[in-house]
């Protein structure tokens, strides 16, 4: 794995017209945002670049910006915000996936508020629903989810070859220093199982084809995606064939150091920064 290694956005800023910036991880630890990651938006923003805040958080654009604001990312940080919860909720609510079969939801708590308001019944029973909702992670460590039989669930509806609907493809997320499983872990889990998968998050296109919308379709030539993962903010870059920056502090490689990124396999980061900064 190769890539150049900058201080900040600076330094490559001539060579872009758009940003597609991922939140948790980069802009926030889930809390409060990073030191220098509001006014470096800021910045670019002033210099002509469009920004558009692409996450996987599973809530709809208006959760996302109330969170963004929360952490002290104002609106006047980005232009645009797309999120993979919001292509889920079109889907269930307006698209293909809007019949009358009952979902059986996956969460943490009562949250992403959505869910209740789908035009769909809810099942308490994987056998008596039509589709599988990924829309949270109860089990935030492996050892915790292996405790339960939550594996049997799931063995039941691949067998029954039930969609997933994924509204948040992240395997791991950082959340105030602790790197916790997300939803896309049981994604992964369900598709090896032989289990059918709708994914519309980071690597996967809808998410970028959204984003790109929100902010006038511009060409990918002068796009960059800022991530914190290599598994979906790089290697979707890379798939839908834009550049990308990984950061490293505060994210869910922020224990590696150069040498054990060049080491990893799969996509590789066009640049990489200690931190999102000007």
């Amino acid at each position: 794995m190769s890539y150049t290694r900058i201080a900040g956005l600076r330094d490559v800023v001539t060579r872009y017209h758009t940003l597609f910036v991922d939140a948790y991880g980069v802009l926030h630890d889930g809390a409060a945002s990073f030191p220098g990651a509001p006014g470096a938006l800021q910045q670019a923003r002033q210099a002509g670049l469009r920004v558009v805040v692409v996450t996987n958080a599973a809530t709809r654009l208006d959760a996302v910006r109330r969170k963004l604001g929360e952490a002290g990312i104002g609106a006047d940080c980005y232009d645009a915000v797309m999120s993979s919860g919001e292509l889920a909720w079109r889907y269930l609510s307006e698209g293909p996936g809007a019949t009358a079969a009952p979902l059986f939801v996956i969460r943490e708590g009562s949250g992403p508020a959505w869910v209740e308001h789908l035009p769909q019944p809810q099942s308490a029973e994987v056998r008596h629903a039509g589709a599988i909702v990924a829309a949270g992670m109860p089990f935030h460590t492996e050892q915790a989810f292996y405790a339960t039989a939550f594996a049997e669930t799931l063995q039941a509806g691949a067998a029954l070859k039930l969609p997933m609907v994924v509204a948040d493809s992240d395997e791991t997320y950082p959340s105030r220093g602790v790197i916790r499983l997300g939803p896309g872990w049981l994604a992964r889990l369900y598709g090896a199982m032989g289990g059918p998968l709708l994914e519309f998050g980071k690597p996967h296109r809808p998410i970028y084809d959204a984003a790109a919308a929100a902010v006038g379709a511009p060409a990918r030539a002068g796009i960059l995606a800022i991530g914190d993962n290599l598994r979906t903010d790089i290697a979707g870059a890379a798939a839908y064939g834009i550049d990308s920056l990984l950061v490293l502090e505060g994210g869910v490689h922020g224990g590696d150091t150069p040498e054990t990124l060049r080491a990893m396999p799969g996509a590789a980061p066009t640049y990489v920064a200690t931190r999102l900064a000007w």
